[in-house]
């Protein structure tokens, strides 16, 4: 079932999905933090080094007390969610395995669907294999069905395009 202009995992009409957008912002800020830490080390910049691998480290334990409950369940409880966090390493070691097992356990509730938009897409199926998961990473990506990488291609794309479905089944591009 296609949806013009709303999103995977909204409810209703809603055009942003429902990652809460401080969850993915604090991700992404822990990340590109990590980054900036591996590269200073790498460049010989041990001072900065330190400091950006203290601040992922805050970070993370800021993302982990304001986003994940006791028993590791995030508060978004979306697919995005959870990819983000494993793919970062956001989660405590003793964690990842049961946030890998509810992603799958969501994406083989929607029929083996994903729910991400692009902030999660890309680390979807990396996250899978990581965590064990090679079948449901496979099962991903030979999905023909809107929404896939795979549906673009049965609808003639040559390349990725914006949304998961921008050319809808009746060749008509999405007026969303």
């Amino acid at each position: 079932d296609i949806r013009a202009e709303t999103a995977l995992d909204g409810n209703g009409n809603a055009k942003i999905g429902l990652t809460d957008t401080d969850l993915i912002a604090t991700a992404f800020y822990a990340y590109s933090t990590t980054l900036l830490a591996e590269a200073a080390a790498v460049i010989g910049r041990s001072r900065e080094a330190v400091e950006y691998k203290q601040l992922a480290a805050n970070i993370r334990s800021t993302f982990q007390r304001e986003f994940v409950t006791a028993s590791g369940r995030l508060a978004s409880n979306t697919q995005t969610a959870y990819v983000l966090a494993l793919a970062f390493d956001l989660l405590p070691e003793e964690q990842r395995s049961e946030a890998a097992r509810r992603l799958v356990a969501d994406i083989r509730r929607r029929g083996t669907q994903l729910t991400t938009g692009f902030v999660g897409a890309s680390y979807l199926c990396p996250v899978l294999v990581r965590f064990g998961y090679l079948d449901v990473a496979y099962d991903l990506l030979m999905r023909q069905e809107y929404p896939s990488w795979l549906y673009p291609v049965t609808q003639g794309a040559t390349t990725i395009w914006e949304r998961w479905d921008s050319m809808l089944p009746n060749g008509e591009v999405n007026p969303g």
